[in-house]
């Protein structure tokens, strides 16, 4: 879980100078931390798209094993190829010397167009030791404040989130819920809807299933939370051996089901997987069900499962 005070913002009409924490992003190797105004508009593997009200966007993009990345070369094309978008405003502008202390031994490089009546800045940083190479994008606030904010999000950002054996787990982190996974384990796909969200990860034979579900409350009131699971999860969770756990209300679960091409093709969503273990449980005080599933070809190791789900929460 990122620490949300390494970044403050101070209100626009908060004269008194009162200072507020931002909101931590920890997402496929890339951790910021952002006002707590902004809003996430799009979200991808590697692209975050952020808006506000008083009309700032903010767009991050990144790309992972970039060893032969020229960050001279790659400012010079995007802005060549971006300038009749921005009616020839683009150029580069020298790097503050603070920003090059916020990020040592990186590669950086800042721009700056106009949108209207507002300045709008760029930044392209490029590590040489996890080789990522990510573009951040801010506008529709005064040069002033652009650049302030600009420094508080820089001061946060990380980028070895996965790649350096120091670091062999990864943080995620979006909304309300923190995890730390294997760095083995690449984003396969994501669901994050008002009332439900689904990560789902997939490491050589291993599938992994991050669910958040909210509000507890209203979706238990008529199931029970192993009822609850048959009914929103997947057909192998009916075939599993059930237990009880006794820290929280909740529940575990094995299966090793003997799967046919009948049932294959009946269950589209299993993909061959024939082992399955997962927890589900409640977080009355958070108003929230987690639960977390691993899917396999080969017998689940319960060990990494069972540190998942302990490093796996909700703030809410």
């Amino acid at each position: 879980m990122i620490e949300p005070a390494e970044a403050f913002w101070s209100t626009p009409d908060d004269n008194a100078g009162v200072q507020n924490p931002g909101q931590p992003i920890a997402w496929d190797g890339i951790q910021i931390v952002v006002p707590m105004t902004w809003q996430i508009h799009t979200l991808d593997r590697s692209y975050l798209k952020m808006v506000a009200d008083d009309g700032t966007v903010f767009e991050l993009k990144w790309r992972l094993n970039q060893k032969r990345f020229k960050i001279d070369r790659f400012l010079a094309r995007f802005i060549k190829r971006h300038q009749r978008m921005v009616a020839g405003t683009m150029h580069p502008d020298p790097v503050p010397h603070q920003w090059q202390a916020i990020l040592p031994g990186r590669a950086l490089r800042t721009f700056k167009w106009t949108e209207g009546d507002h300045c709008a800045l760029g930044v392209v940083v490029h590590c040489p030791v996890c080789h990522t190479a990510t573009l951040m994008k801010l506008s529709g606030l005064p040069s002033k404040r652009l650049e302030a904010i600009a420094a508080s999000v820089l001061a946060s950002f990380q980028d070895h989130g996965k790649r350096t054996a120091a670091s062999p787990w990864q943080p995620w982190q979006i909304f309300d819920i923190h995890a730390r996974l294997p760095q083995t384990y690449t984003l396969a796909h994501h669901r994050l809807l008002s009332g439900s969200f689904e990560l789902s990860f997939l490491s050589d034979q291993t599938r992994l299933r991050l669910y958040r579900w909210g509000p507890a409350a209203v979706l238990l009131e008529e199931v029970e939370l192993r009822q609850f699971a048959l009914d929103h999860i997947d057909p192998l969770t009916k075939g599993g051996i059930w237990s009880p756990m006794f820290d929280a209300p909740a529940w575990c679960w094995r299966t090793r089901p003997r799967i046919g091409i009948v049932s294959r093709l009946a269950n589209p969503r299993l993909r061959g997987y024939r082992y399955q273990s997962g927890r589900i449980w409640h977080l009355s005080g958070q108003n929230r069900i987690l639960a977390a599933v691993m899917d396999g070809r080969r017998p689940i190791d319960e060990k990494i499962l069972e540190k998942i789900c302990e490093q796996y929460g909700c703030d809410a």
